[in-house]
């Protein structure tokens, strides 16, 4: 699961400014490893020297000793294992167990799979594509009255997505 990225390097000392993906963004501090892309280990825990905004940190980790080191990272996504992250809230979910699961309509009906959720600044987007997959995928806003229901998979069961689209009709903006 991604919980941040290395924005930039900081300083000649090898500080990075690590922007967070956490809910809590000081959540990013409790982590003992992080990894790259690959499941080969990248950093250690991050000792906080300060935080610059309500998401973004500076940070020293041991293994990067320099400004050069420091420069190598930048844009480098920060991965933990699913299993170090606590356990979801009610009614609130880890984007990468919905990712690949089935959507339904009101009536059960299959209507499609769960590509995607994009966040363009005016809120989380589900992007579905569509069973037939004649059509390109299309977006919904990922709003309770949209979707009214979110079965997570769990012993055994398949998870899916109810949704409930709003009705275009021609002529509407």
């Amino acid at each position: 699961m991604c919980v941040g990225q290395v924005c930039a390097p900081h300083g000649l000392h090898g500080s990075v400014r690590v922007s967070s993906a956490t809910e809590d963004p000081e959540a990013l501090l409790a982590f003992s490893q992080f990894y790259g892309a690959s499941t080969q280990p990248l950093l250690g825990p991050g000792r906080l020297l300060f935080s610059e905004g309500p998401r973004t940190f500076v940070l020293k980790f041991g293994e990067i000793p320099d400004r050069t080191a420091a420069e190598a990272l930048k844009g480098q996504f920060l991965y933990v294992p699913r299993a170090d992250l606590p356990e979801a809230l009610e009614e609130t979910f880890y984007y990468a167990d919905l990712i690949g699961l089935p959507v339904r309509g009101a009536d059960q009906k299959s209507l499609g799979t769960l590509l995607s959720i994009q966040n363009f600044g005016a809120g989380d987007l589900l992007e579905i594509q569509p069973l037939d997959g004649s059509q390109d995928s299309f977006y919904l806003p990922f709003r309770k009255e949209y979707v009214p229901t979110v079965c997570l998979p769990k012993d055994g069961v398949e998870g899916f997505l109810i949704i409930d689209p709003p009705v275009w009709r021609d002529g509407d903006d």
